[in-house]
């Protein structure tokens, strides 16, 4: 998703497959928004290399957030995750969050 782009989504999933391997979502951009109701589930606990990337003025918005196996979220540089319900990050092993970025 790129320089104002928008989705809407119920739930969603990235690389859940347990053959899923190398999935990748980027949202960047300003305005650039992904709004997902319901939970973001991102991997498999048997995959690898599947992951999410929100940066320069992308915004991710979920419910609940998890990541399994050896997958990733990448909140970088300007990017804005929203989550609203419980966020628990004793259960998201793969949460990259780093610089000017900001979780909310």
């Amino acid at each position: 998703m790129l320089d104002g782009a928008s989705i809407q989504s119920i739930s969603a999933s990235v690389g859940t497959n347990l053959t899923a391997f190398s999935n990748s979502v980027l949202v960047t951009g300003n305005n650039s928004t992904w709004t997902n109701q319901g939970d973001l589930e991102i991997g498999h606990a048997s995959n690898t290399g599947n992951y999410v990337t929100v940066e320069n003025g992308g915004t991710i918005q979920v419910g609940a957030l998890s990541i399994a196996g050896d997958n990733n979220f990448n909140l970088n540089t300007n990017g804005h995750l929203i989550v609203t319900n419980d966020f628990n990050v004793t259960t998201v092993q793969k949460f990259n969050w780093n610089s000017n970025s900001k979780l909310s």
